[in-house]
């Protein structure tokens, strides 16, 4: 007599992964609520744990109980979180917002992973995140530690330097009233790439026209 154990009986069902023609999730006709992912028609890349995988750039995206996990195609889980990822195609990084408000971030390119303080940022020309918080803005590099902290109204690059805009008179804004910049207001600092201050400012005929 031959003995079939209640694995060999089950169906698996196939579904193609969004965004690639390589990889396929598979879950079990016994257990529909979990998902895994193979390779091709075999080779196992995750195995069907999770209630949820999403493919973002070359990496996985998966949830559990626990919360959202970056998982790499030989299933090591490299970053978690509570709060689900977004990926970004361009700069290539991983983002969860915290629920402290905080966010948390996966730069592929580095592998550096970066708790930000700060409500929103962009990679930068410089190869820095330009950050704002609060209404002002700041740098940050790659590593997470702070070049410049987000306390200008506004800021641009300018000859591999960083420009920083900010008003005359305390108490007072760069913008009019209808949002414009008031030049007459305005009082320029100049920083290098890495977040020293200098002494002298471009002139402001040069940062109007980065404006």
């Amino acid at each position: 007599m031959v003995l079939f154990s209640a694995c060999d009986s089950r169906k698996e069902i196939r579904e193609p992964l969004t965004g690639t023609k390589e990889y396929q999730t598979y879950r079990f006709s016994d257990q529909p609520n979990l998902v895994g992912v193979k390779k091709g028609d075999k080779k196992v890349i995750i195995p069907n744990v999770y209630q949820d995988v999403a493919y973002m750039g070359n990496k996985f995206v998966c949830k559990d109980k626990k919360g959202f996990h970056i998982v790499s195609a030989e299933n090591k889980v490299i970053l978690s979180s509570p709060a689900p990822f977004e990926y970004n195609v361009d700069d290539d990084y991983f983002m969860a917002k915290q629920p402290s408000g905080e966010l948390l971030i996966y730069l592929q390119e580095s592998g550096n992973v970066i708790n930000g303080n700060f409500e929103c940022f962009k990679i930068d020309t410089l190869g820095n995140l330009s950050v704002f918080k609060d209404k002002r803005y700041g740098i940050v590099n790659k590593d997470g530690r702070e070049l410049i902290a987000p306390k200008h109204e506004a800021m641009r690059i300018l000859n591999g330097k960083y420009v920083a805009l900010d008003a005359k008179k305390d108490g007072t804004s760069i913008y009019d009233k209808n949002q414009k910049i008031n030049w007459k207001n305005v009082k320029v600092t100049s920083y290098s790439r890495v977040g020293i201050k200098e002494d002298a400012a471009p002139k402001l005929e040069e940062v109007k026209k980065l404006f």
